[in-house]
């Protein structure tokens, strides 16, 4: 048996580098998960030249995926095994093979093997197996190859998902987005040559993106609560007075706290934060012995009711997707990360230097950090208020 690594599509601009293995005049094709440009390439030696900008961690991800073929073929030949052996020991290993004969393959079940291994990006997969039962649901079993997937296709499934799912616009874009990365990653690999994906648009809907004030969080940590109800606020004002991400202070243990500091590396960036320790943020990792134990699913489901039941009804206009005003009430806008957005916002309110906030949010540049904040017209009024130039001096 021999291998050898060759570019799948060397007249496009970017194009999968691929193995092609060799046996008795059959050939199986291993995609190796990376793609150069072909200017990049130098076909001689089959390798990636140092022109690539990403040219070492390219070559590490071919190297290992070599080693494991080198592996497989060894054991095939000590067991006198053909190229069927080969095939389905690489695809225990990789759990995604291809044949040079079904570069057209079933989309449907590379759809639910990327989405159950999240081959996404590394923020947003919990959503991937949904989307993936959506599409699933919406093709209703049919065969599906790549090329089926086009803008004819695309068109149909906004439709659908507006007319028969009622899905909004922010749904409906979180499953365009995650078809696309489907989509974009099978190419990669070398399974189809369809673009026509590149042209779907991921539809969205500009929500006003709220912080809740210090008397709204007053309000939500004084309820009576018990149950899940009473985990979700918990784990909601851990977010509210640290301005961490949920994937941080969700995971805050008793560990984390030094004295009077939080000091927690972030999941995102992998850079240390230090955050000094607010009273409540105490109270509720002793009581929990860490942060309490719920899922982002559930905190957005169960912080929404909490926050209903304190109170917060403020209209807020949102504008739709065909640039209509509409208006939702404030608690219904609530998720796990207006609690970062919350405390990012108070910490300016209360006078603290920005780039002291900056250094907890891993925003880099002041102007980002103050687009992210949301200080309401109203504020930023009364806060001119205050200048020497209204008073009049």
């Amino acid at each position: 048996m021999t291998y050898t690594f060759y570019l799948a599509y060397p007249s496009k601009a970017v194009t999968p580098v691929m193995i092609a293995i060799r046996n008795k005049g059959q050939r199986i094709t291993i995609s190796t998960g990376v793609s150069v440009s072909p200017k990049d390439w130098d076909n001689e030696g089959k390798k990636i030249l140092k022109s690539d900008d990403d040219y070492k961690r390219k070559m590490a991800d071919i190297r290992q995926v070599e080693e494991k073929v080198k592996n497989v073929i060894k054991r095939a030949e000590f067991e006198e095994r053909d190229l069927a052996f080969v095939q389905s020991h690489l695809q225990e290993k990789s759990k995604y093979t291809s044949i040079v004969k079904q570069k057209s393959g079933d989309a449907m079940e590379f759809f639910k093997y990327w989405a159950e291994n999240s081959f996404g990006t590394h923020n947003a997969n919990r959503f991937t197996t949904y989307s993936y039962r959506v599409f699933a649901e919406f093709v209703s079993g049919a065969k599906l190859t790549f090329d089926d997937i086009d803008y004819n296709l695309y068109i149909e499934l906004l439709s659908w998902m507006k007319q028969k799912k009622g899905y909004k616009p922010n749904m409906q874009g979180q499953i365009i987005k995650n078809l696309k990365a489907m989509m974009n990653e099978a190419y990669k690999r070398g399974y189809h040559t369809n673009e026509k994906y590149r042209q779907f648009v991921k539809p969205k809907e500009e929500v006003e993106n709220i912080y809740l004030t210090l008397e709204e969080l007053d309000r939500i940590y004084q309820l009576p609560l018990i149950g899940t109800q009473a985990m979700a606020r918990d784990l909601f004002l851990l977010g509210c007075y640290t301005a961490m991400r949920f994937s941080d202070y969700s995971k805050l243990t008793l560990w984390d706290m030094h004295g009077d500091l939080i000091k927690k590396r972030q999941q995102k960036t992998g850079t240390v934060v230090i955050i000094p320790i607010h009273p409540r943020v105490r109270e509720i990792l002793t009581k929990y012995n860490g942060a309490p134990k719920i899922s982002q699913t559930l905190l957005n489901r169960y912080i929404k009711s909490v926050c209903q039941q304190a109170g917060i009804n403020e209209r807020i206009p949102v504008v739709t997707e065909d640039k209509k005003v509409v208006y939702y009430r404030k608690w219904e806008l609530v998720t796990s990360h207006t609690a970062r957005r919350s405390g990012a916002t108070n910490m300016y309110l209360s006078g603290m230097p920005t780039i002291s906030i900056m250094k907890i949010t891993g925003h880099t540049t002041e102007r980002v950090f103050l687009n992210y904040i949301k200080i309401t017209n109203e504020q930023n009024a009364r806060d001119m208020a205050e200048n020497p130039f209204f008073k009049g001096k």
